[in-house]
C-alpha cells in the first residue's frame, strides 16, 4: 500500500511492518486474533473486533499445547467465535490441515 505524498522509506517501512505482522499472525494464533472481526447479533453494533478476554487468551495457550480439550462452558463466553477463528487460522496456515466442524 502506497500513500501519495509519502516518502519511499516510509512506504518501505509500512510494507515491512505489514509483512512482519502477517508472519506473526501465521505463526501464532493469538496474534491472528488481532485481525479477527465478529458479527454482533441484532440489535448489536454490527461487525466488531474480536475481544481477547483473559479466559480466551488462556484457551489459546491450551489450543497450542493440547490435542484434545474438554471444555465445560456456559453461553456467551466467546468460545464459539474463538474456535471458529482457530479453525480458519488452521485452514489458512497449516498445510494439509483437516478442519471438521
Amino acid at each position: 500500500m502506497v500513500i501519495i505524498g509519502q516518502e519511499p522509506q516510509e512506504a518501505l517501512a509500512l510494507e515491512v511492518g505489514e509483512a512482519a505482522s502477517y508472519a506473526l499472525a501465521k505463526r501464532h494464533f493469538s496474534d491472528f486474533l488481532e485481525y479477527v472481526q465478529v458479527l454482533e447479533p441484532p440489535p448489536g453494533r454490527g461487525v466488531i473486533p474480536f475481544e481477547r478476554w483473559p479466559h480466551l487468551v488462556e484457551v489459546c495457550d491450551f489450543l497450542n499445547e493440547e490435542k484434545l480439550i474438554v471444555w465445560l462452558k456456559s453461553r456467551q463466553t466467546g468460545a464459539s467465535w474463538l474456535l471458529g477463528a482457530y479453525a480458519l487460522w488452521t485452514a489458512m496456515y497449516k498445510e494439509g490441515a483437516l478442519v471438521l466442524l
